[in-house]
């Protein structure tokens, strides 16, 4: 490997770069390089959240709605009601759990990758020297909030799931036919199967694994700063 077959320096080949419009050629050859893969990674990172919110909303939200049947079935007249709104919620209950079983297939692999690159990146940022930290914090505080709100989310996801699951339960279904009674039989063993997201189909996340990881690096970082 030589100088004509290997370079480290950016634009090989428009060379010299100080001289005009050299230099400007590769200004705008390496904006759109960075701006490209910063877009790629946002909008990856922002879908992946954004689903992971609204499917936690979503098991909220029904949970309210199938907790209010207890409520309308004391009187008789709103049995029709509750029973028109089961199904509806039995199906939606169903699209949910493909959602996260697309989330699981989709997300487990990237993130693990970033679950790794984000500890990695925080570890070595106490290596730092003290006057090198300002430069590196924005690098650090971005790795940082990516891997909370991974934790954060998921921890709410696990919560809305189960938060349905007691919902269910709670539904009033003493009071109901038999026949919807094995509507809420069926959509209680649905709910009692564990939702929650595996980074790399080996690390839960939740709050808990945002714990430990810190508690981690921290200790790693004070065993090398002795």
């Amino acid at each position: 490997m030589n100088a004509d077959t290997f370079s480290m320096a950016p634009c090989v080949g428009i060379e010299p770069l100080t001289s005009f419009p050299q230099r400007e050629i590769c200004i705008a050859l390496i904006s759109i390089q960075e701006i490209t893969i910063l877009n790629t990674t946002h909008s990856f990172q922002t879908v992946m959240l954004l689903l992971l919110a609204h499917t936690s909303v979503m098991y909220r939200l029904l949970s309210d709605e199938i907790t209010t049947f207890s409520t309308l079935l004391t009187d008789p007249r709103n049995y029709d009601f509750v029973k028109e709104r089961l199904p509806v919620i039995i199906y939606r209950h169903v699209l949910i759990l493909d959602i996260t079983k697309d989330l699981r297939a989709l997300y487990s692999i990237p993130m693990g990758i970033n679950f790794g690159s984000n500890a990695v990146c925080m570890c070595f940022f106490f290596f730092l020297e003290p006057e090198e930290y300002l430069s590196f914090m924005p690098i650090v505080v971005y790795c940082f909030i990516v891997f909370s709100l991974y934790c954060f989310l998921g921890q709410r996801l696990t919560d809305g799931a189960e938060m349905f699951s007691q919902a269910v339960y709670n539904s009033g279904w003493e009071m109901m036919h038999i026949k919807e009674r094995r509507a809420i039989v069926f959509m209680l063993l649905q709910s009692q199967k564990e939702v929650d997201l595996l980074a790399a189909d080996l690390i839960p996340v939740n709050m808990s694994t945002f714990a430990t990881t810190c508690k981690a690096i921290y200790q790693f970082a004070t065993v090398f700063k002795l």
